[in-house]
């Protein structure tokens, strides 16, 4: 449209609203859930105009609902996640679409038990359930004083569930093929090795502080870091059988290096640094 200088003009200009995007949670049952975490990102193969946030976050209410507006037009990928529920996921809906229900699978529980190399039950080790597979999903829990967890709100499906416990005693644990709902589940952990040792100065004296980390050779275990103390002192926790190379280095500038190679369980063990 062109208007003339010192002309009135009228127009009336439509400006698009944003898309509306609503539902309801429910679960398994068809009872409304209440704080049901929902989320909206773009599913694959629709790109949002730029600026256009990466995703959407709503709560459902006291009677399940949820909605999101201000939605660009498109397709979108929802997730919904609640305590003590599965997560469910919706690959594509359209804003601006039909109200959605979204209902939460029965959940089952993972049930079973930590315990050391000779059985013992071990108390505080985190188990994480892990879909085989990919995909989203997953939960977690810690072992009671008798090594018991049970790690609730499992969807149907097969899970890797891996143990691990905090402090290098023990190597992390893990069982394959784990189906949701089932009981009885060992997971045994094996007894950690380490390696203790002295870091000494070219001329045999206690350097200043510096850093240290085993690698395993031929690829097998996991590294493990730590400092040494004001004697020059050290030891490396949380290793498997195995040889490893360790690697000392001081923090100062230029720093003074030194490397051994040692098996898993070695005491006594001497790093000689040297200027490189």
């Amino acid at each position: 449209m062109s208007v003339g200088e010192g002309a009135a003009a009228n127009a009336d200009f439509a400006l698009e609203a944003g898309r509306v995007l609503a539902g309801v949670v429910r679960d398994a049952g068809g009872r409304p859930v209440q704080g049901a975490r929902v989320t909206l990102r773009p599913a694959p193969g629709f790109t949002p105009a730029e600026g256009t946030p990466r995703y959407f976050n709503a709560s459902s209410d006291g009677s399940g609902a949820f909605r999101f507006s201000s939605l660009p037009e498109g397709t979108w990928t929802l997730t919904a996640a609640a305590d003590g529920q599965p997560q469910v996921t919706l690959p594509s809906v359209a804003s601006g679409g039909a109200p959605l229900e979204v209902r939460f699978e029965a959940s089952l529980v993972i049930a079973g038990r930590i315990a050391g190399p000779g059985g013992e039950p071990v108390a505080g080790a985190l188990v994480r359930a892990n879909p085989e597979g990919g995909g989203g999903g997953g939960g977690s829990a810690r072992s009671g004083p008798d090594g018991s967890f049970h790690i609730k709100g499992m969807a149907q499906g097969v899970y890797t569930l891996v143990a691990t416990v905090p402090g290098g005693e023990f190597l992390r644990a893990e069982a394959r093929g784990v189906a949701a709902g089932a009981e009885g589940v060992l997971l045994s952990l094996p007894k950690a090795l380490s390696v203790q040792g002295r870091v000494v100065g070219p001329d045999g004296g206690t350097p200043g502080k510096g850093f240290l980390r085993a690698t395993p050779k031929g690829g097998e275990g996991e590294s493990q870091g730590g400092g040494w103390n004001d004697d020059g002192t050290f030891t490396l926790q949380g290793l498997a059988p195995g040889r490893y190379e360790i690697r000392a280095r001081t923090a100062e500038s230029p720093p003074l290096q030194g490397t051994v190679e040692v098996e898993a369980g070695a005491e006594g063990v001497e790093i000689r640094l040297q200027a490189r």
